[in-house]
C-alpha cells in the first residue's frame, strides 16, 4: 500500500511535487506513517510494543513473526495507527 506523507504538506493545498511516497511493507514506511506494532501471547497473557527503530529500515514489516520470550510460541501481531488528535 502506498500512502502520501501528509505531515509535511500545507493544509490548504496539496502540491504533488512535495508528496513523498512510502510503503507500509517496510519498517521505515510504518514509522513514516506513525503506525505502532504490538505482539501478544495469549497463553502467557503478555503484550509488548515492537521498537521499530531497532528493525532494519528496508526490512519486511508485514508478515513478520515474533516468538514469545517466555514460552517460545508465535505471538499475534497487532498493527495500529496513532491515537486520534484532539482539536
Amino acid at each position: 500500500m502506498i500512502c502520501p506523507k501528509l505531515d509535511e504538506l500545507e493544509t490548504d493545498t496539496l502540491d504533488p511535487t512535495r508528496i513523498e511516497m512510502v510503503s507500509n511493507g517496510t519498517w521505515a514506511g510504518m514509522i513514516a506513517m506513525n503506525l505502532q506494532v504490538h505482539v501478544s501471547c495469549g497463553p502467557c497473557n503478555l503484550m509488548v510494543e515492537v521498537d521499530m527503530n531497532k528493525q532494519p529500515p528496508d526490512g519486511k514489516a508485514i508478515g513478520v513473526a515474533f516468538r514469545c520470550g517466555e514460552c517460545g510460541r508465535l505471538g499475534g501481531t497487532i498493527i495500529s495507527g496513532p491515537a486520534p488528535r484532539r482539536v
